[in-house]
């Protein structure tokens, strides 16, 4: 058995597909008081309404949409 096909079966990798990712919303944040008018501490405040929804759901998506949010937060 190669390291590769291990890795494969390990438990870690389906543990990590379902964890919800993080997403620094800072700079977005920051952005959208000159642009949309509101304030960081609103944006903050809606942003962490969303993530708590996400967090709710996350069992319902599939793990190719998992992957797909998770790539999102590796830049």
């Amino acid at each position: 058995m190669t390291l590769f096909s291990v890795l494969l079966a390990s438990p870690l990798l389906v543990t990590a597909a379902d964890r919800v990712p993080t997403f620094d919303v800072g700079p977005g944040c920051r952005a959208s008081v000159g642009i949309l008018g509101v304030s960081v501490d609103g944006c903050f405040d809606d942003e962490k309404v969303a993530r708590e929804q996400l967090v709710k759901e996350w069992g319902q998506f599939s793990g190719s949409a998992k992957t797909s949010c998770a790539d999102q937060t590796e830049h």
